[in-house]
């Protein structure tokens, strides 16, 4: 089986093809950020690039595996009505993956929970955390939602150590340290980012086991509304990824 991964989360975005038998076949990862690019711009010659390059045409493709979200609004918006719209097409199944289940399978042997902490303005995070199974099973042990960094540490209290990823671990560094008695573990920065080849990996595992979503009511997590949405109104997005 083959499935083609989506990630348009963050401003740092990626796309992979993964084969059930011959593993990673074509991966691409790509940094908005230097030349003020968006998701809409890149998505779709990154994914023309890695099917050419993987020798897969769409048609071949099992299943599209997307993060959900939380994250950029407009970029989630772009990677999810991609995903839905081949899904469309195609009549292949979405695999929903969490942005937090996402980085979590950064930590695949982690023998300490793992934190996600997104940043969400105001002094707001997005946060979750999980418990590595031996398998790379993802066991959630902190309900994934919107946090004061006082709260999330408050329910990780019981942890010996704890290990700390995400753009909001960097944020509130010093805090995490205070409220954790210095057990904290802090990622490198290159664990803040999702692997497209993980994210395809866990996909396929989704998809064996018969965890996929219908495609057309597919939608991304928003944890809270964008800024500068009331009830009933429209809203601001976060900077265009």
């Amino acid at each position: 089986m083959r499935v083609l991964s989506i990630d348009t989360s963050t401003a740092v975005g990626g796309v992979a093809v993964f084969d059930s038998d011959r593993g990673l076949l074509a991966e691409m990862r790509v940094n908005l950020i230097p030349k003020k690019n968006t998701h809409s711009e890149k998505l779709m010659p990154a994914i023309d690039y890695i099917l050419k390059e993987s020798d897969t045409a769409l048609s071949a493709v099992d299943a599209y595996v997307a993060a959900a979200g939380p994250g950029s609004f407009t970029g989630l918006r772009v990677g999810i009505n991609t995903v839905k719209g081949f899904a469309l097409v195609t009549g292949k199944p979405v695999i929903s993956i969490s942005t937090f289940e996402g980085l979590a399978l950064n930590f695949p042997f982690a023998k300490y929970p793992v934190c996600i902490l997104l940043d969400a303005r105001k002094e707001d995070i997005y946060g979750a955390a999980y418990s590595i199974g031996n398998s790379g099973s993802l066991d959630e042990i902190v309900t994934c939602g919107v946090y004061k960094i006082g709260e999330i540490c408050e329910k990780l209290a019981g942890e010996k150590k704890v290990i700390f990823t995400g753009d909001a671990s960097i944020l509130y560094k010093d805090k995490l340290q205070e409220l954790t008695d210095d057990n904290a573990i802090f990622a490198g920065i290159e664990h803040h980012y999702i692997s497209p080849a993980a994210l395809a990996a866990y996909g396929l595992k989704k998809l064996q086991s018969g965890a996929i979503c219908d495609a057309k009511s597919f939608k991304p997590l928003y944890l809270k509304r964008p800024q500068g949405v009331t009830p009933g109104g429209r809203g601001v997005s976060n900077p265009k990824h």
